[in-house]
């Protein structure tokens, strides 16, 4: 595990990552953990997506998020100081990889995907930061709205099943 500080970890994980966009959407994040500001997918989706498009010049595909997800995962594990925080990023991980395989491919499956890989920043944004518990809360809540989502499109999905 890499200790020290939050701009050194920055610094390393933007070293280890091929999207090292990511690590500039997380250093943002863990700047406003520290100042106590919201942080939601919401609020934050058009920054992520001008940042992860490089400004509109490349269309995102379930696949790039894909990859994001793999680089973001493998380059994080030995960066996360707080051993609960290490394993609710494997929960996100092996969660997303699920929803990755299983559902089809749609506009609703490109936006759970996205928030997964939110929630992920988010979780190494809350390991940078000086308030940690802040930032879980902040994941909890996101946590969250994403099973909301999941469900919805779940029954949305077997309610037009069952009519078709």
């Amino acid at each position: 595990m890499t200790e020290g500080h939050p701009r050194a970890k920055i610094w390393t994980l933007k070293k280890k990552l091929s999207y090292y966009e990511l690590a500039d959407i997380i250093n943002r994040f863990t700047s406003k953990i520290n100042y106590s500001m919201r942080v939601s997918f919401k609020e934050d989706q058009h920054l992520m997506g001008r940042i992860l498009t490089r400004d509109g010049k490349k269309i995102l595909t379930p696949e790039d998020i894909n990859d994001m997800m793999d680089d973001l995962y493998n380059a994080a594990r030995d960066l996360i100081t707080y051993k609960d925080l290490l394993r609710l990023l494997e929960d996100n991980y092996k969660s997303f990889k699920r929803v990755y395989e299983k559902l089809p491919d749609s506009n609703k499956k490109f936006e759970i995907l996205a928030r997964f890989l939110f929630i992920s920043m988010l979780i190494l944004a809350t390991d940078f930061s000086r308030y940690p518990r802040f930032g879980v809360a902040l994941i909890f809540r996101e946590v969250r709205d994403l099973r909301n989502l999941i469900k919805n499109y779940r029954e949305a999905f077997l309610n037009a099943d069952n009519t078709g």
